[in-house]
C-alpha cells in the first residue's frame, strides 16, 4: 500500500514538473512571437514611411484585426430607428454608408452622431451597437411650425426658424403662412403673440414680415390688419375687443391700420377710410 502510495506521488511530480517545463517553453515562445510581431511591425512601417504612403501602421493592423472580428460575426446585419418621423432611413443609412456585412466594431459612433446631425430634420442624436450585429439610431427630429415663403420659394421651418425642406406647394399642409424677409426667425415670436388671443388666431391666414420691422396680419377672409413695429400685445388686445364687441372682421373691410397706439383707421374696399378713436374702441 505504501509503495503505491510513493509511486502515485512520484509520478504527480513528475507530472507537475512536466507542466512547469511546458509552460516555460510557451512563455519563451510567446515572447519570441511577441518579438517577431514587433519586428514586422517596425519593417513594415519602415517601408509605408520611405514609400510616403497615406496609411499608418495602425490603419494597416486595424483593418486586418476588423476584418477578423467580421468573420467570426461582428459585422453589421441590422440598422434600427427610433423616433424618426420625417427624414428617410434608407437614405440615411445608405449616406452614412451602414451597408450588410462591414465590422460593426470599426465604426466611429461619434463620427455617425456627427454626420447625422447636419440632416435638415434631425436636431439631435444617439447612436450605439448592440452587438453583435445590431446598430441602434435614436433622433430627435425638429419640429415644423410654419411654412415660410420667400422670393417666391416655399420653404418649411422650426421653431429656431432653420429651413427643414424645400416645398412645392403649401396646399393641404397643417401649418400657418409667414412671409417675407427674416420672417422666419421671428416666426416663434409672432405666433405666441397671435396665439394669445384664440378669438383672432383661428382666422389668421398669413403673417407678413415687412422691412425686417413689422408685421401685417392676414385673415382668411383677406382682411389685411397693420400691427406695430412696438408694443404688438396692445394692438392685438385692442383688436380682440374690436371683434368682439364690434365685429369688425365679419364686415367688408379692406385694411385695419393699428400702428398709432391711440387710433384706428379702417379703410373699406372701395377705398374710403373711416377713422375710429382708440377710446371708443377700447
Amino acid at each position: 500500500m505504501a509503495k503505491r502510495r510513493k509511486k502515485s506521488y512520484q509520478a504527480n511530480c513528475e507530472k507537475l514538473a512536466l507542466t512547469r517545463r511546458i509552460r516555460r517553453i510557451l512563455q519563451r515562445s510567446y515572447k519570441l512571437t511577441f518579438l517577431g510581431f514587433i519586428f514586422i511591425v517596425g519593417l513594415i512601417g519602415f517601408w509605408l514611411n520611405e514609400d510616403d504612403g497615406s496609411e499608418t501602421v495602425m490603419d494597416v493592423i486595424s483593418e486586418q484585426v476588423y476584418n477578423l472580428t467580421a468573420k467570426a460575426g461582428l459585422k453589421l446585419d441590422l440598422v434600427t430607428f427610433k423616433g424618426d418621423k420625417y427624414i428617410g432611413q434608407a437614405q440615411l443609412v445608405e449616406e452614412l454608408g451602414l451597408f450588410d456585412g462591414i465590422p460593426i466594431l470599426a465604426l466611429n459612433l461619434e463620427e455617425l452622431r456627427n454626420e447625422i446631425k447636419t440632416k435638415n430634420w434631425v436636431k439631435e442624436a444617439q447612436i450605439r451597437r448592440e452587438l453583435p450585429s445590431k446598430l441602434q439610431i435614436k433622433i430627435v427630429e425638429r419640429t415644423p411650425i410654419a411654412i415660410w415663403q420667400y422670393k417666391h420659394e416655399l420653404n418649411l421651418i422650426d421653431e429656431e426658424g432653420k429651413v427643414l425642406t424645400k416645398l412645392d406647394s403649401a396646399d393641404g399642409l397643417p401649418f400657418p403662412l409667414i412671409v417675407g424677409e427674416g420672417a422666419n426667425i421671428k416666426a416663434t415670436e409672432i405666433f405666441s403673440l397671435l396665439e394669445t388671443e384664440k378669438l383672432l388666431y383661428d382666422r389668421v391666414y398669413a403673417a407678413v414680415r415687412l422691412s425686417d420691422r413689422r408685421w401685417n396680419v392676414m385673415f382668411i377672409n383677406g382682411i389685411e390688419v397693420m400691427l406695430p413695429e412696438e408694443n404688438m400685445q396692445d394692438a392685438w388686445k385692442k383688436l380682440a375687443r374690436m371683434q368682439l364687441e364690434k365685429q369688425v372682421l365679419d364686415r367688408k373691410i379692406k385694411t385695419i391700420d393699428l400702428r398709432m397706439p391711440d387710433r384706428v383707421y379702417i379703410q373699406a374696399p372701395g377705398g374710403k377710410d373711416a377713422l375710429t378713436s382708440g377710446r371708443k374702441s377700447a
